[in-house]
């Protein structure tokens, strides 16, 4: 998760949107660490990556589009 570590030193994480970005990053990824440590695989876990996946996704393209607007 280098690009999110990053992204905490970036002004855009103290945006509304930002914040609204980082917290659904983690809460999916408090999620995914929850269903491991209860031992479930598969499908529940398979899910939950995409779902990671999905909200990591859009931070990228929030702080993509933060930077090209402030630069």
């Amino acid at each position: 998760m280098p690009k999110i570590v990053e992204s905490r030193k970036k002004i855009m994480i103290k945006s509304p949107k930002g914040r609204e970005l980082a917290t659904d990053v983690l809460k999916n990824i408090t999620k995914l660490h929850e269903l491991i440590n209860s031992g479930k695989i598969g499908d529940d876990v398979s899910s939950q990556l995409g779902l990671l996946e999905g909200s990591v996704g859009k931070m990228e393209i929030y702080w993509k589009s933060f930077e090209y607007v402030t630069t």
